[in-house]
């Protein structure tokens, strides 16, 4: 991927790439700042106050995995991911990340990509908020996309008129 060309970063991507402390790398590689949709990084999630019933569901998903190794850590005493998980908002504070919101039309193609419409776009099960956001945003941007889900990259492929992105220096899939 060109450091030059504009990205959008799927949570999965962004996530291996903290807990193994190498977001300096994802930085050399899609170049600085990191860009996220709110649906992977919503830095005020941190802070909004919860009622004790709210579900983790409504939050960004980079929260829920924060709060997935938060247990981990409460029931193994392994503190390690969590706190590199953190270094999200350090990177965040210091614009490194920049959280990209959607347009109308982005937020109306994510939507879709999240509905039971899903397979109008080649799939056999609607995307998640992540992934559906990278790629609304990705096509309707012409950005590069940095995901590893397969079903993300055939979306977009539909969206390009069945174009494959396999090895294209654009688009990579792990």
């Amino acid at each position: 991927m060109s450091s030059e060309q504009e990205h959008i970063i799927d949570t999965i991507v962004l996530l291996y790439f903290l807990l193994a402390e190498r977001e300096d790398l994802l930085g050399e590689l899609v170049g600085w700042p990191l860009r996220v949709p709110f649906a992977v990084y919503d830095p005020d999630d941190r802070t909004a106050s919860r009622k004790p019933t709210q579900s983790l569901d409504s939050s960004s998903e980079i929260r829920q995995a924060e709060a997935y190794f938060a247990n981990i850590a409460f029931e193994t005493g392994d503190t390690g991911a969590s706190f590199r998980i953190n270094n999200l908002n350090r990177l965040h504070a210091e614009d490194h990340v920049a959280v990209e919101a959607m347009d109308r039309e982005e937020q109306r193609l994510a939507d879709e990509l999240q509905d039971t419409t899903a397979p109008r776009f080649g799939l056999k099960a609607p995307l998640g908020p992540g992934e559906a956001a990278c790629i609304a945003i990705a096509f309707q941007r012409d950005w590069t996309i940095a995901t590893d889900d397969k079903d993300a990259l055939k979306a977009l492929s539909g969206l390009h008129g069945g174009r494959n992105f396999r090895g294209s220096p654009r688009f990579r899939s792990g």
